[in-house]
């Protein structure tokens, strides 16, 4: 994120944070977690989001906050994870990244996937087609998001000749602005579903779930999200 493509990649990843507070419902509980080589709470979890936009805009200009060195992706998700014990229904992490890794521990990934247990993640990645796999988590960070009922967003960088590059511009705010708005439509608008397992008891039958209206017809401007691995039943003990 250190902008060595471009000098907007910052303003980029800043704004996707500011669009995405901004277009949070109001009551929602927000906090400010960053990341590089280690990992820095900078805000507390709170109704009031005007801290997480002081930062922001106080280190807008200031060379200084531009994140450089190593990235800790994996280890900031599961410490914006421990902000959110205990966790309550539709708690979510929104992280906004390149999918660069080389600084987590290597069992963080283990870790991470056994702690999405009823938590949503979801991402805005700026996509830089140069990153290289050694240190690209952006496959297996964005399975995760997936499986935990969540989605990826994000920004690919422009194409000048043979040159691709960050641009932050109108169609830029316009993507952030969209995918913000669909992000936190997908957080604040979830069900909780109970299954009787006892009513399906055929093998061979399969469940599927589909959003309806008020008059029973199946609607197709909504899109259905849920965790691929499912938190196990409660005991009736």
């Amino acid at each position: 994120m250190s902008g060595e493509t471009s000098r907007d990649e910052w303003k980029i990843a800043r704004a996707a944070v500011l669009d995405f507070v901004k277009s949070a419902l109001p009551g929602t509980q927000l906090a400010l977690v960053t990341f590089a080589a280690d990992v820095q709470e900078r805000t507390e979890l709170s109704k009031d989001s005007q801290a997480i936009t002081l930062w922001l805009n106080s280190n807008s200009g200031n060379e200084r906050s531009d994140p450089r060195g190593p990235t800790a992706l994996l280890e900031s998700v599961l410490k914006a994870l421990r902000k959110l014990q205990p966790i309550q229904p539709g708690d979510a992490i929104f992280a906004v990244t390149d999918g660069e890794d080389n600084s987590s521990r290597k069992e963080s990934a283990r870790r991470l996937k056994d702690a999405l247990q009823g938590i949503r993640l979801f991402a805005f990645l700026l996509e830089d087609e140069f990153y290289g796999a050694v240190v690209d988590m952006r496959a297996e960070f964005f399975e995760m998001a997936k499986d935990s009922g969540g989605f990826t967003t994000g920004l690919k960088q422009a194409r000048t000749g043979p040159f691709s590059h960050y641009v932050y511009d109108d169609r830029a705010e316009a993507i952030i602005k969209a995918s913000a708005q669909i992000v936190n439509a997908q957080i604040s608008d979830y069900y909780l579903l109970s299954l009787d397992p006892t009513a399906h008891r055929s093998t061979t039958e399969g469940l599927k779930v589909e959003a309806i209206d008020e008059n029973g017809r199946v609607r197709k401007n909504v899109t259905v999200t849920y965790p691929h691995h499912l938190m196990p039943c409660a005991s009736n003990q």
